[in-house]
């Protein structure tokens, strides 16, 4: 597995995080989850050699938990800066506090994504780029 390369593209979760907080993304940030994904395919599919879904799996996992440390840091300005956002995020929390359902939901919505990420990282790296998938017990 390439740990650095994972680390260094989940870093833009904290971005994302940074950019929702202040409002930036809008109703658009659905598209920079895309784009995000299609990014750390395209890295972990074209010039890695192997492990193609873990390593996209992983990255993308971390850049939903490094997304929802940042959301709940940044809790009171995401609600200040999102108000229809933020009653829904109070509707759905119930009885748990706010930036503790932020904070644990990053986990499920990470794997999620991160599951999304790893399958396009697959079909990239067999599809576009012509690689031969083996399986490894490396």
């Amino acid at each position: 597995m390439k740990w650095i390369w994972i680390l260094i593209s989940s870093l833009p979760g904290f971005l994302l995080g940074i950019l929702s907080a202040y409002g930036v993304t809008g109703e658009n940030e659905f598209w920079y989850w895309v784009a995000l994904a299609f990014l750390i395919a395209f890295i972990f599919s074209h010039y890695t050699e192997d492990f193609w879904f873990r390593n996209g799996f992983s990255a993308a996992f971390l850049t939903g938990i490094w997304n929802s440390v940042t959301l709940t840091v940044l809790m009171t300005t995401y609600f200040e800066s999102n108000p229809d956002t933020a009653q829904m995020w109070l509707e759905t929390a119930g009885d748990l506090e706010p930036d503790g359902f932020i904070f644990f939901s990053g986990f499920p919505i990470g794997a999620a994504y991160g599951l999304a990420v790893g399958i396009l990282t697959l079909l990239m790296a067999k599809f576009v780029f012509g690689k031969k998938l083996t399986i490894s017990t490396k």
